[in-house]
């Protein structure tokens, strides 16, 4: 069995500030272009035949390297155009798998959707989940979570330990197995929450709600949306276990009410510590960056993007800072790990991330696409049709590892006609030592591994330094390591 790689985790604790120690990872021959704005199809039940393209948003994939994305055509018949889910559940040889003008039938219900929401989660057994205004067995339309057509969540569905019903589900990612959905909503009085739902129980869970208190942050609580706040970006692990979201919280609930904090960084409905400051500042706008994080003299957090998360906690996050020179950042598991400027990225900006439960870390950066820290699409990238790439524009997923290998998925723009497009790339990733306390992946225990454990002691990460398995790194790790 393949041993889980944590060596970029743990080299991140004690590297300088910029591209994260990792293995390598090399590309494998040029991207292939799945869809792309300008490509046609044909829509029988509406009558349609050779309609174009016109935008692309959204991609998500499973462990054995399928996706689904959305496409909008603009048909004559309606403003607002016609939406379609576009992919392969196992592969990369796309097709329209649902479209609004084609009723889904699921052996029992009937469903009929229009608006697609842009995540999607895609099960290993291929079952896709997405979020729509739907009709279901001809009802009104309504806000719903679906799952191959079968409605899982919709507006007005009952919490009970909130004494509460919900109003329209956003749904942000399911479980690798297709058994448990993650959703944010709105709930009675102007309050938010993120939400698990069980197929198993056919029962709605909140995970966070308005007005909980955050552990670790001090007296910090989360923020009713009539205040101005909610959630941001939301992402869950492939297990389920793990979630990691960015929200608004109320200052005036903490001791110290003179303090600015807005948005803070959540793990598990937890304050997020910077490595260096397990017991000092959390990641919440207005907080200094330790220099052991990686921050510089007088450097505070400002923001945080996209989010994303693997199933031992390991976590990744995009964040903006106080240095307007290079404020844009990706940060992993307690330190900054990228900045912009890094790699001759001066001026980007810094889009996506992703995380595998091997521990591979993706991330958009100015025009390209970076695996492990190292580029690996980007402009002058030759693409299958002919073309070069030019830029990335937004979205990422990140398959699993299978034989050594991981699929990327990424949107971006061609060099031709600056056309926006889907693209996949196959990359080779190196697999390291499964020698308990090998951290740095010499197939050796040495001084190096030592300080890699020390160093994340002193942070308090989550990682695999945790050897005594007590959910908590203290010295008793280094004692066991000894």
């Amino acid at each position: 069995m393949t041993p889980r790689r944590t060596t970029a985790t743990l080299l991140a604790a004690l590297a300088a500030p910029g591209i994260i120690a990792a293995p390598a990872a090399a590309q494998d021959g040029t991207l292939t272009r799945l869809i792309t704005d300008g490509d046609r199809f044909d829509f029988p039940a509406a009558g349609i035949t050779n309609e174009p393209v016109r935008a692309i948003t959204g991609v998500g994939t499973n462990s054995i390297g399928g996706f689904a994305t959305r496409a909008r055509f603009f048909v004559p018949f309606d403003s607002s155009g016609l939406a379609a889910v576009y992919g392969d559940r196992t592969g990369i040889d796309g097709g329209i798998l649902y479209d609004e003008v084609t009723p889904i039938f699921d052996g029992t219900n009937d469903t009929t959707f229009t608006g697609v929401g842009s995540a999607f989660g895609l099960a290993d057994d291929g079952s896709l989940t997405f979020s729509a205004t739907a009709s279901v067995n001809g009802g009104a339309f309504d806000r719903y979570i679906l799952e191959d057509g079968n409605p899982l969540v919709q507006t007005g569905d009952s919490v009970p330990s909130l004494g509460a019903s919900i109003g329209a589900p956003v749904y942000t990612g399911s479980t690798a197995d297709g058994a448990s959905h993650f959703f944010e909503a709105e709930y009675s009085g102007g309050n938010y929450g993120f939400f698990r739902y069980s197929e198993a129980t056919d029962a709605i869970t909140p995970l966070l709600t308005t007005g909980d208190t955050i552990p670790g942050s001090r007296g910090l609580r989360v923020l009713n949306v009539d205040q101005g706040g909610s959630f941001g970006s939301t992402a869950t692990s492939r297990d389920g276990s793990q979630f990691i979201t960015s929200i608004d919280t109320d200052p005036r609930t903490r001791a110290d009410t003179n303090f600015p904090v807005t948005e803070t960084l959540l793990v598990n409905g937890a304050a997020v510590f910077p490595i260096g400051t397990p017991n000092g500042s959390f990641f919440s706008e207005g907080m200094t960056i330790p220099a052991a994080a990686g921050g510089r003299p007088g450097e505070t957090w400002e923001g945080f993007g996209d989010l994303a998360i693997n199933s031992t906690g390991d976590w990744v996050a995009v964040a903006t800072t106080s240095d307007f020179s290079d404020d844009w950042t990706i940060t992993q598991n307690g330190r900054i790990i990228f900045r912009e400027g890094d790699d001759g990225t001066a001026g980007g900006q810094a889009y996506n991330v992703a995380i595998n439960d091997a521990g591979d870390v993706a991330f958009t950066f100015g025009d390209s696409v970076y695996l492990n820290g190292e580029a690996v699409a980007g402009p002058g990238s030759m693409i299958d049709t002919g073309e070069t790439f030019d830029s990335v524009v937004f979205d990422l997923a990140l398959s699993e590892r299978r034989g050594g290998e991981v699929s990327l998925f990424f949107r971006g723009r061609d060099t031709a006609g600056a056309e926006d497009g889907l693209f996949n790339l196959i990359a080779t990733v190196a697999e390291v030592s499964g020698l308990r306390g090998d951290f740095n992946a010499s197939n050796t225990l040495e001084a190096a591994d030592l300080l890699l454990l020390q160093a994340a002691v002193q942070g308090a990460t989550n990682s695999a330094t945790d050897l005594t398995g007590d959910d908590a790194l203290t010295n008793a790790d280094v004692v066991e390591w000894v």
